[in-house]
C-alpha cells in the first residue's frame, strides 16, 4: 500500500527510496514526485496483483493467529513532523490493545530465494526499513510479515510464510533524522539531490525534458 497520492508526505514505501535501497525509486524521483515535476508512476501489473491479492493473504494471517484481531488502519501522522506518516496495511489488536503490526506482500514465486527462513527478519531489505518504520510511528516491538508467493501472470497463491522484524530504536531513529534532514535539505529548499544511481523513472523524467 502506498503513503502517498497527491500529498507531500514521506511515509514508509518512500523511506528506503531516500536512503537509497529501494529497487523501484532514488532519492532524486522521489524528490521529483514530492516536488511535482514528475506524476506519480502508474500502477503496474505487480501492484494490481497486490492490491487484489492483499485481503487474501491478510485472511490466511488470521487464519493462523487466532490470538490476534486483524484489522485496518487509516493513515498515521507524527506527533511532531506532519509529513511523516504511514500507512500500514493492518494492525494486531489482542485483549483490546494494540500490540503490534502487520505488513501484506505477494511476490512472484521466482524470487522465493530472496526470503529466508521463516519468522525472521530475512526479508528484502527495503521492506525491513518499511517495517521499522511503522513500527516506530506506532511504538509496537514488532511487526509481521505475511507474503504470499504467486506465479507470473496469475493471480493466485501457491506459498505463504510468515516473517518478523523487530523494532530497533536506535535504527528507527536515524530513519527518522534522515527523513527530516531530506525533507527540509531537498523538499523545503528544493534543492535536488545527487542523482548517484540507475532509476528508470528519473531517466524516463530527463528524457523528456
Amino acid at each position: 500500500m502506498t503513503d502517498r497520492g497527491s500529498m507531500k508526505v514521506i511515509g514508509g514505501s518512500t523511506i528506503s527510496g531516500i536512503l537509497g535501497k529501494s529497487p523501484w525509486e532514488s532519492p532524486h524521483s522521489i524528490w521529483l514526485s514530492l516536488t511535482g515535476r514528475m506524476p506519480p508512476g502508474e500502477e503496474t501489473q505487480a501492484m494490481s496483483r497486490g492490491n487484489a491479492l492483499e485481503p487474501v493473504v491478510a485472511a490466511m494471517y488470521a487464519a493462523n493467529h487466532p490470538e490476534f484481531q486483524v484489522e485496518t488502519m487509516g493513515t498515521i501522522y507524527h506527533p511532531d513532523y506532519p509529513f511523516i506518516v504511514g500507512s500500514p496495511d493492518r494492525v494486531l489488536i489482542q485483549d483490546g490493545e494494540l500490540v503490534a503490526g502487520l505488513e501484506i506482500k505477494t511476490a512472484n514465486i521466482v524470487t522465493e530465494n530472496e526470503w529466508g527462513v521463516e519468522e525472521t527478519d530475512q526479508i528484502p531489505e527495503h521492506y525491513i526499513l518499511q517495517s521499522m518504520w511503522y513500527a516506530n510511528l506506532l511504538n509496537v516491538p514488532v511487526w509481521y510479515i505475511a507474503v504470499g508467493f504467486v506465479p507470473a501472470e496469475r493471480r493466485k497463491v501457491i506459498r505463504y510464510r510468515e516473517y518478523e522484524v523487530h523494532l530497533d530504536k536506535e535504527m528507527a531513529d536515524a530513519m527518522l533524522s534522515l527523513a527530516v534532514k531530506f525533507w527540509e535539505e531537498h523538499i523545503v529548499a528544493d534543492v535536488p539531490p545527487e542523482i548517484t544511481a540507475p532509476d528508470a523513472r528519473v531517466t524516463q523524467y530527463l528524457r523528456s525534458r
